[in-house]
């Protein structure tokens, strides 16, 4: 019959079920959609049938290759397992003929395990003349071998693993006795018994001995099972006919020897792991599927069959059953290295993977949230502190700024009011009077003008500079009246090395940084204090310091004299100012590209110290 299929992933409870739809639907072909164009034609002879645990394995095996090319796959069941008389090999003969005779021609014919293979060659000139064959899951490596002679033939060897699969139960179970192969007469049983006899010498002490289907019955070896002792081992190689001709299905076979089986059972397939076998080194027909596959692309590619050998390794792998290890007391640790367990027991963690990471993630989740909503309420107190503060700071502001303009205020009303009887004066005090007036009223415009810095600084605006080159010397000129103005009370120092170095500057606003910290200076020392004003060239920039030996200040007052409002006392006796000298200052340095510092020491004095850009292109630059 024939039977075009796409991907075959049925299980092996379909088995039954799908043996029947091909039955009732016998003759009836669907073809498996794939891409491109012109198709190719390729025939698969099965020698089982769609109930063999094999066939689906192989099958699929070649469709996930085939999957996507013009490749339509047809398949034809020798059912040989079965029924392997003459008769149905005749029937099979007829109707494969008659049916080639009337479909279009194959481009390439895949042939599955021993009987096929012996199918084609006898039959290959009368049913496939000049057409490439590609086996597999061939059994018997000789005549696997003999095709490498044969110019339209190629494939992949079914090689077993028996000489590992030996060595592995021999090793596993040391105590040992008897390895019995169970078989039956089907060529690849008998195939897959001579090579089991190979190996006597690998094994010993151990023996090596069989069940044989082909001279016993089913009922028989169910008997012979029961007997078995202690130190028997039992080898599965085939067990589908007995000497009655009664077949069975793999998985009934199976059901068969465990019910009657109290030892170990090893198996060299991987159809019927899970299921009560404990492991072997196994063949896997999905991937002998898969290789043929490959063959047949490169034939329908141009590659021409001859110049393909015959793969003779299968790429076989250990698998073995937790369970039946448990059972027997074998340790995983003995296995061999990148064996793969089945129903191995789960960690609680593998088990629960995905509840764990669930509740991972939802309590990360909260934690998150709870972190952010912990920040949150930071940040907001610490905005509604900054506001109470920025409250506190405009309270004091308000009461300092009320504080220094009503006290020059009131010294200029005083000195206007007695002014105003200027007839009971003489012309000195008179002039002594203005003076005090004139003195208020200048301290009135700079505490002005300061507030005013502010609050174009707070608007986000820069302090407007008209920079210009000028010495070093004509900076310190400036304030020379201010220092004439302290003389009785303070002595000051200038040691200016470089005076004649040009700087780049806003001469009004370096006036009023010098000022102001010469102001401090001298409002925070004593009477006859000594002021010094030292000033030094560096490679691009020339730092001034203006050192006094006043009362200092601690590390936390150093820390906050830039800031806005700040001053280092705030008591009802300290020294007048409003604390906005030293930020506007900073901000004069800043646009100035230069940089500011504070060094003091509580109760021996205070260096303030800046920088100022040099003029490059001035001839007197160092």
């Amino acid at each position: 019959m024939f039977v075009k299929v796409g991907r075959i992933t049925l299980s092996r409870r379909c088995l039954f079920l799908v043996a029947s739809f091909l039955v009732v639907f016998w003759g009836v072909s669907c073809s498996i959609s794939v891409a491109g164009s012109g198709p190719h034609n390729v025939l698969f002879v099965s020698s089982y049938h769609p109930g063999f645990p094999t066939f689906f394995q192989q099958v699929n095996g070649l469709n996930s290759v085939f999957d996507g090319t013009p490749v339509l796959l047809d398949i034809e069941f020798m059912d040989s397992k079965r029924f392997p008389d003459q008769e149905n090999l005749n029937n099979f003969y007829r109707s494969l003929s008659t049916k080639l005779s009337r479909v279009k021609p194959y481009d390439t014919v895949v042939v599955g395990d021993d009987n096929a293979l012996l199918f084609a060659l006898k039959y290959q000139q009368e049913l496939f003349p000049d057409l490439p064959i590609v086996f597999l899951g061939v059994n018997n490596l000789a005549r696997a071998q003999a095709q490498n002679n044969n110019p339209q033939v190629t494939g992949v060897v079914e090689a077993v693993s028996m000489k590992d699969t030996l060595e592995t139960i021999a090793r596993l179970h040391p105590d040992v006795s008897r390895i019995i192969a169970l078989v039956d007469d089907t060529p690849s049983g008998q195939s897959d018994l001579a090579t089991f006899y190979r190996y006597k010498q690998e094994v010993a002490p151990a023996l090596l001995s069989d069940i044989g289907l082909g001279r016993l019955s089913f009922d028989a070896v169910a008997e012979q099972l029961k007997t078995l002792g202690d130190k028997d081992v039992v080898l599965l190689l085939s067990a589908y006919r007995d000497k009655l001709g009664k077949s069975l299905l793999f998985h009934e076979s199976l059901q068969l020897i465990k019910e009657n089986l109290s030892r170990p059972l090893y198996h060299l397939w991987y159809h019927g792991m899970g299921d009560g076998i404990l492991g072997g080194k196994v063949i896997s027909h999905f991937q002998q599927g898969k290789t043929a596959a490959g063959i047949v692309m490169k034939v329908l590619a141009g590659t021409p069959i001859s110049e393909i050998p015959v793969l003779s390794e299968s790429p076989n792998s250990y698998i073995f059953d937790y369970r039946e290890m448990h059972r027997f007391g074998l340790s995983v640790t003995d296995l061999p290295k990148g064996s793969v367990i089945l129903h191995k027991p789960q960690s609680y963690y593998k088990k629960h993977k995905l509840l764990i990471w669930t509740v991972i993630s939802i309590f990360s989740g909260y934690s998150i949230l709870v972190v952010v909503m912990w920040n949150s309420i930071l940040r907001r107190k610490r905005a509604e502190q900054y506001l109470r503060d920025v409250d506190r700071n405009k309270t004091e502001f308000i009461n300092m700024v009320a504080h220094e303009f009503r006290t020059p205020l009131t010294s200029i009303q005083g000195f206007s009011e007695v002014l105003l009887n200027r007839d009971q004066l003489s012309h000195e005090e008179q002039r002594k009077f203005v003076g005090y007036i004139h003195e208020r009223s200048v301290a009135l415009a700079a505490l002005v003008n300061e507030i005013l810095d502010v609050s174009r600084i707070e608007a986000g605006k820069e302090l407007s500079l008209d920079l210009s080159s000028c010495p070093v010397a004509e900076i310190l000129s400036q304030v020379e009246p201010y220092m004439d103005n302290k003389k009785a009370h303070r002595q000051f120092e200038i040691a200016l090395a470089d005076e004649d170095t040009r700087l780049i500057v806003d001469k009004c606003k370096i006036r009023q940084v010098v000022e102001n910290l010469l102001s401090n200076a001298v409002k925070f020392s004593g009477e006859e204090g000594l002021i010094q004003i030292r000033g030094e060239a560096g490679e691009k920039s020339y730092r001034f310091s203006v050192i006094d030996q006043g009362i200092g200040m601690n590390r936390e007052q150093v820390e906050k004299v830039f800031d806005k409002f700040y001053r280092a006392d705030a008591s009802d006796t300290a020294v007048e100012g409003v604390g906005l000298g030293m930020n506007i200052v900073k901000h004069i340095i800043d646009n100035h590209e230069g940089k500011i510092w504070v060094e003091s020491t509580l109760g021996k004095g205070t260096t303030v110290s800046f920088t100022l850009p040099i003029d490059s292109k001035s001839d007197d630059a160092p």
